[in-house]
């Protein structure tokens, strides 16, 4: 779904005034277009100065928080936060305070001329994130629009929603207006949960180059990529863990990667991400 404004300027200092559009199209989990949902169905989380910890949070941009810019649309009032370049933000929990099933969105603001913005989710006790990621800014500084992201369907029962500023291989902005719930009645949830245990529509493949740094190392930067696939249709993985004879894993046979890279001296890399494969974040 995409919310569509008026002739306003997006005043960041202050208020951002905004009016809504809709996607007719989009369908939830029942088949229902999410415009046509009774309006007391949806319940808008746009509070998100009540994140935790509250040391994350600031009014001015700063360093190590999560800026916060109050703002208005025709549908929904609130506070976003935001973080660009060298906020360095932590991670923050929106303590949710719901129980039972829902359809979770993101709604994530869409700046003129500036690339799409990116902000990764996760419940709680999820396994890793998933990355959301918006539009990229219109060419016209009169155009602003909040991009309302589906994400998943979930049981919030005493389970908070965590945001992170993508931080590696490259810094994301993140301009997050709110979060979206539409309730699942049990008939939805037990659809939708028969269609998850269905094998017969796992039919799909997916191949990936892998063109990515894990500097980190840890697993859950390798998680966050196949935590999307959940539930869909993928059956199977293809994963390259090189190219040709070079190799990003310890091998007696291939080629180091790395190494070839470090060999070739001097400061000139191929590409950002080979950089970060030699020298790191």
């Amino acid at each position: 779904m995409t919310n569509r404004p008026g002739r306003h300027a997006f005043i960041v200092a202050v208020v951002a005034t905004l009016a809504f559009g809709v996607d007719a199209a989009a369908e939830g989990a029942d088949g229902i277009p999410r415009n046509q949902r009774p309006r007391s169905t949806v319940v808008y989380l746009s509070d998100l100065q009540n994140c935790q910890p509250q040391k994350a949070l600031a009014a001015q941009a700063d360093r190590g928080v999560w800026r916060t810019i109050a703002y208005s649309t025709d549908a929904v009032s609130g506070t976003m936060l935001v973080a660009t370049e060298e906020s360095e933000a932590p991670d923050v929990t929106y303590p949710v305070k719901r129980s039972g099933w829902y359809e979770i969105y993101v709604g994530i603001y869409r700046k003129p001329f500036e690339d799409a913005k990116q902000v990764q989710v996760k419940l709680t006790d999820d396994p890793a994130f998933t990355r959301l990621e918006g539009r990229p800014g219109q060419k016209d500084h009169q155009e602003n629009w909040i991009d309302e992201i589906f994400w998943k369907a979930a049981d919030l029962t005493n389970r908070g929603i965590v945001l992170r500023q993508i931080r590696l291989p490259q810094v994301r902005h993140a301009w997050v207006a709110y979060i979206k719930l539409i309730p699942l009645c049990p008939e939805q949830v037990s659809q939708l949960q028969t269609d998850w245990r269905r094998s017969d529509t796992r039919r799909l493949f997916v191949h990936t180059d892998a063109h990515f740094s894990n500097v980190t190392g840890s697993e859950q930067e390798l998680l966050k990529y196949l935590e999307p696939l959940r539930h869909t249709d993928v059956s199977r993985v293809y994963w390259e863990a090189g190219s040709g004879d070079r190799v990003l894993y310890f091998s007696n046979i291939g080629e180091d990667y790395a190494a070839t890279l470090r060999g070739r001296g001097g400061g000139d890399r191929p590409s950002f991400r080979d950089r970060l494969i030699v020298n790191g974040p």
